[in-house]
């Protein structure tokens, strides 16, 4: 009996740790600020018929990034926060 639990242990453990991960998203081929056309269905060299969208936060902290076709879907999150450290006034003389 502890043989065949092991031996189910083993096998189970074997199945799990030689698949592959959850299919991790694709990034976007695509930046927030690329000029193209956005929720519309647009005619792309590799992937052919694609949708672009992108989605901001009402804050403005980050911007979600997606592309839909026949061939998947692909996503990028970027964080567009601005942290200032902080500030040192400088002066100068002017030149001449």
């Amino acid at each position: 009996m502890r043989k065949l639990i092991a031996s189910l242990g083993l096998c189970l453990g074997l199945l799990v740790g030689s698949t592959t991960s959850a299919s991790a998203v694709l990034p976007v081929t695509v930046s927030p600020n690329s000029n193209t056309e956005w929720s519309k269905v647009v005619q792309d060299l590799f992937d052919g018929p694609i949708v672009y969208d992108r989605n901001y936060d009402t804050g403005g902290s980050f911007v979600f990034v997606s592309s839909w076709s026949k061939q998947g879907i692909r996503a990028t999150y970027t964080d567009c926060r601005i942290d200032l450290i902080g500030y040192a006034p400088a002066w100068r003389r002017p030149w001449g």
